[in-house]
């Protein structure tokens, strides 16, 4: 609650999240035998303290804090292009607990089994097959990825970063696009299992639904977090995140005859 008085009048602003409310009282009584000139001047100056409040009540409401430490549990991130998803993501990775498919992780001109080792270079071929079956990586061990991975499709070098994060086994598993390069139901399926063997972490995505039963989703807008919650609570309000699933769905074709 902040309490301004301005031309005799106390101005009360709440925000709490909500639209801000004001509450316009007089503090001084007008007497009514006091001279018309003096009211006039009081009104006036009440007129512009009411100004002033409107330009107030016009202004953005401050937005959310972005947060600083890796989140715990399944966390979405989503939000227009520029909105500033990657930048949250790589301000994460700082986090020496946190490692994972950044937009601008790198491929070396090596083996697809030494960019892989590269998160744990002690793991066993058991390991190596296990992180490699779950993200469906299709290319032979030995396989000369080339500079910065350009003997691979763009799907296969996606796979090779996302084996590679899970070879780690990171307390916070950062995801952008993770899947990004690949048909749909195929990177879904990829998700789904990487989701299951992971335990913490922090999806940026363009597709909604794979946040349907996530624990948090923030929405980033402007460089800022704008909206926060459930996917079922943002799907409830007015905003960004409600208009892209809407699209979304009607996206999807129709089984019905």
């Amino acid at each position: 609650m902040v309490v301004l008085v301005q031309g005799g009048v106390a101005l009360a602003l709440l925000r709490s999240g909500a639209p801000a409310h004001v509450l316009l009282g007089s503090v001084a009584v007008l007497e009514a035998t006091a001279p018309l000139a003096a009211a006039a001047r009081h009104w006036a100056e009440v007129r512009g303290s009411v100004r002033r409040v409107r330009e107030a009540l016009a202004a953005p409401a401050a937005p959310a804090p972005v947060p600083v430490e890796p989140p715990r549990g399944r966390v979405g991130v989503v939000g227009p292009s520029g909105a500033g998803k990657s930048t949250y993501l790589r301000a994460l990775a700082a986090h020496p607990a946190a490692k994972g498919v950044l937009d601008d992780a790198h491929v070396f001109h090596a083996t697809v089994e030494a960019n892989v080792r590269l998160a744990r270079p002690g793991a066993t071929r058991a390991e190596l097959d296990r992180v490699a079956a779950l993200v469906d990586l299709d290319v032979p061990w030995d396989t000369v990825v080339g500079e910065d991975g350009d003997a691979l499709s763009g799907g296969q070098r996606r796979r090779l970063l996302l084996a590679r994060a899970l070879l780690a086994r990171p307390g916070v598993l950062l995801l952008d696009e993770p899947v990004e390069g690949l048909a749909v139901g195929h990177g879904d399926a990829v998700l789904d299992r990487v989701l299951a063997a992971a335990g913490d972490v922090v999806l940026v995505t363009h597709r909604l639904a794979p946040l349907v039963d996530f624990d948090l989703v923030l929405v980033f807008e402007g460089g800022a977090v704008t909206r926060r919650g459930t996917h079922a609570e943002l799907v409830a309000e007015p905003g960004y995140y409600r208009n892209r699933w809407l699209a979304e769905r009607a996206a999807v074709p129709s089984t019905v005859e």
